[in-house]
């Protein structure tokens, strides 16, 4: 399928979900050269075009969306730790890159205009390539160009990528994405006991037993290794123009429906109860009356005149807590929280006039308020990265890429000021209770005693004379 000039996707359509159509790669041409992306493999994106830095951007997904009639694709982006807002650290190794916590979503045409024409990637370990034709040492195997080393396998788990990467591998574009190479930790471990061990030694890794160990050849000489175990949050990326991750691919939560039986009637068996077990049910009875009112006091009270005199009795009963009206004051502080809540956002000008829905289910403002203010407020969860996980909890569905940010905004929106409004108050009490307090108001003066005062006068009094 073409996409937009010299732009098309790469084989077959992958799956089709109502109006998503899904494939394994695209394809383009770029300064006379065709070159073909397949899903988990990387390039080199420049974000922001007037910097000279690159990240490295790992292709997730690309679909075409008919009804927005655009095609889109999700990507994974990786930096290196200096290029992130805490910077590289003594617990970062020498090849780690940091990825996003989260996919963004970018149109394919935007997402080829952000691939820098002639970039030069120096981070990250060497690999060793082998030559083309060269055949493994082992009769399962065959071939090298058959053979998919373990960065590459990362979608055979749920993907057959093997055909595809064949017509790649025969139209000779892999140009683009031979540059650099991301895993996880321990292949990296792995992988440099491998490069270590067979040092100078460019066939060992064509043997079976050293790929089963870990060991892997890169696609070309220049191609680098690095490794990724950590992830950050770039809030900042959030304002970029490119960006619509407000496009992501929605499937709807569909659950299977438990459907009665058809044809089945309900059965029911109704005993006849002989006459003689019932008159023995009525003689019990007769006897347990007698036991009962035995455990009935009597509560006399003063009768009104003209009443006859009858006393009324009342039963024991234990006290029991009131069910009720545990239930009214949840409900009363939830009605009060809400009346506040409402009454200083239309102070502040920005009255709320409709709910916010957050999946399918409106938001829980009171419920949203009391678990944000568990954790410890708006500051916390963002240090401990809990939007997600919020999100989840206030019903979110759990394929949605962008949970955390729609989370986050949420509440910036229609609670974040009335939190900080709340801790304003809490703190102008702090300080009139302190001013308050009896270590800082001002001694008063000691009372001194007639005796003494009158001696002080006496003093006076001859020291003018005298003078």
């Amino acid at each position: 399928m073409k996409i937009n000039g010299n732009v098309e996707f790469f084989g077959p359509s992958l799956s089709q979900q109502g109006q998503y159509t899904f494939y394994k790669g695209f394809k383009f041409k770029r300064s006379g050269k065709l070159e073909v992306v397949l899903l988990g493999e990387f390039i080199l994106v420049k974000i922001w075009p007037e910097e000279e830095t690159a990240a490295i951007a790992e292709l997730q997904l690309c679909w075409y969306d008919r009804i927005q009639n655009g095609n889109f694709s999700s990507i994974k982006l990786y930096f290196l730790p200096e290029h992130t807002s805490e910077g590289r650290t003594l617990i970062h190794g020498q090849d780690e890159v940091i990825s996003m916590s989260e996919n963004v979503i970018i149109r394919i045409d935007d997402l080829i205009s952000l691939v820098p024409e002639t970039y030069q990637w120096q981070h990250g370990r060497i690999g060793t390539a082998l030559e083309p034709g060269h055949i493994v040492n082992s009769e399962n195997l065959g071939p090298i160009k058959d053979y998919n080393p373990p960065y590459s396998c990362k979608m055979n788990g749920v993907l057959c990528m093997k055909n595809i990467r064949k017509q790649k591998k025969l139209l000779g574009a892999d140009c683009l994405t031979s540059q650099v190479i991301v895993v996880n930790y321990a292949s990296y471990c792995r992988f440099r006991g491998a490069l270590q061990r067979f040092k100078g030694n460019k066939s060992a890794f064509a043997n079976a037993m050293v790929m089963a160990l870990g060991g892997f050849a890169v696609p070309r000489e220049n191609t680098r290794v690095l490794f990724c175990k950590d992830t950050f949050e770039y809030p900042e990326l959030e304002g970029h123009e490119l960006l619509c991750n407000y496009l992501a691919p929605k499937f709807p939560n569909k659950k299977p429906r438990k459907t009665p039986p058809k044809n089945e009637q309900i059965k029911i068996e109704v005993k006849p109860i002989p006459m003689k077990a019932i008159e023995a049910k009525v003689e019990e009875l007769e006897e347990e009356i007698p036991r009962r009112q035995s455990l009935i006091k009597p509560c006399h009270r003063p009768l009104a005149v003209g009443s006859p005199a009858k006393p009324k009795v009342l039963p024991i009963i234990p006290d029991l807590p009131p069910r009720s009206l545990k239930l009214s004051a949840a409900a009363l502080a939830e009605q009060t929280f809400l009346e506040k809540l409402y009454k200083f956002m239309k102070s502040r000008g920005t009255p709320i006039d409709r709910l916010p829905v957050i999946g399918t289910e409106k938001l829980n403002l009171y419920k949203f308020y009391t678990v944000v203010k568990k954790v410890g407020g708006y500051d916390a969860v963002g240090t401990k990265r809990l939007w997600r996980r919020l999100y989840l909890e206030m019903g979110g569905y759990c394929s949605n890429n962008a949970a955390a940010t729609a989370t986050r905004k949420q509440y910036e929106r229609f609670l974040l000021p009335f939190e900080r409004h709340m801790i304003s108050q809490s703190l102008d009490a702090e300080k009139s209770n302190s001013t308050k307090s009896p270590s800082l108001q001002q001694p008063k003066p000691k009372q001194v005693c007639p005796s003494v005062r009158l001696n002080l006068v006496l003093s006076k009094k001859n020291f003018q004379v005298s003078f």
